[in-house]
């Protein structure tokens, strides 16, 4: 099977309005790649020749890729949703997350990654607590918190890897690691302790590397 690649680019910078082109980054989100090609899908480049999926990227300007991590995602990689539906979650255990971030690497593109805290995609319907952590008091869930963020980070630079951006939690506009981290009582306190255990923790490893929060883009009422 062959499919044109099909991505959505967004230019991000925080210099001024008068930069070179150089200094703009053009990402893409890339986490279901391995598990899309190990199902079979190629990618063309503009003269219809099968290529390889990020030097398409790379060669149509992209010059970052976001990655994600699950602390331990279901075997296939497929995750049932609260409402029954099922979706792909894309190769992004540890080793999965090393084996993208390498080939983006190889390339010279910078790397994005984002911690979920969960077994599946965060979001605010759905910051589950890992299963290896249920059970935990929201202490102990602050240094697994703590201890895994800088256990990925660390695999990640033992094997040459520095990202250029961590982000800590994913669309965290009501919280993270339900109910603990929930903010939908008013109280943000515990909220913070796990954002800044993960900050914290990428610090400790990775001085260099920007830290960042993502809220949903599109707030919906919770009851969470």
């Amino acid at each position: 099977m062959s499919a044109l690649l099909a991505v959505m680019v967004l230019p991000v910078t925080t210099h001024a309005s008068n930069q070179q082109d150089n200094d703009i980054v053009y990402g893409a989100d890339i986490g279901w790649l391995s598990q899309m090609e190990n199902q079979g899908i190629q990618y063309l480049n503009e003269d219809g020749n099968v290529d390889d999926a990020l030097s398409v990227l790379k060669n149509k300007g992209i010059n970052a890729v976001r990655l994600r991590v699950f602390v331990n995602p279901e075997t296939d990689f497929v995750w049932t949703k609260p409402d029954g539906t099922t979706c792909l979650l894309g190769y992004c255990d540890t080793q999965g997350l090393l084996y993208t971030a390498q080939r983006a690497k190889n390339l010279g593109m910078k790397i994005m990654l984002v911690f979920h805290y969960s077994d599946h995609f965060a979001d605010p319907l759905c910051q589950d607590i890992p299963e290896q952590w249920s059970g935990a008091s929201a202490k102990e869930i602050e240094k697994y918190v703590y201890d895994y963020t800088y256990y990925i980070m660390n695999f990640l630079g033992e094997n040459g890897i520095t990202p250029e951006w961590v982000q800590v939690g994913n669309e965290v506009s009501y919280g993270v690691l339900y109910p603990y981290g929930s903010n939908q009582t008013g109280d943000f306190e515990q909220l913070t302790a796990f954002l800044n255990s993960g900050y914290d923790a990428v610090k400790a490893v990775s001085p260099n590397s920007n830290c960042l929060l993502y809220t949903s883009p599109s707030p919906r009422d919770r009851t969470r």
